[in-house]
């Protein structure tokens, strides 16, 4: 289900199952702060063709994961990674996948990338 899914449940007064990813918008416009928020975001990435025929934007398919300094690209198809320190290269111009001082983050940011992949596409 789409994260957008638990806003239309819980606004059609349907429960919303702890499966579904995402939280509810009307807890935001709301005095409820018994929540906590996300420290990062998986995003995915499908339109980019394949590798022998590329999409109409020529993007490889790709996917990441984000928190609130860092950001990790996995460009799967092609086993390729790009790791960018927000903070200091907003726009991401350095990849820093090689550079042996971000590695612990690195691995963390892998790690999370498939817990949050695995949460996904378990409740589809």
């Amino acid at each position: 289900m789409c994260s957008h899914s638990s806003t239309f449940l819980k606004a059609s007064g349907l429960p919303v199952a702890d499966s579904i990813h995402g939280l509810a918008l009307q807890t935001l416009f709301s005095n409820e702060s018994n929540f906590s928020w996300r420290k990062d975001i998986l995003y995915q990435y499908f339109d980019g063709g394949t590798p022998e025929k590329r999409g109409s934007y020529n993007m490889p398919r790709h996917e990441g994961i984000r928190d609130e300094r860092y950001q990790l690209i996995s460009f799967y198809e092609f086993n390729q990674w790009e790791f960018y320190d927000l903070e200091n290269d907003p726009s991401e111009l350095n990849n820093l996948f090689r550079k042996k001082q971000f590695k612990p983050e690195i691995k963390k940011l892998q790690q999370r990338l498939l817990i949050l992949k695995g949460n996904f596409f378990k409740n589809d």
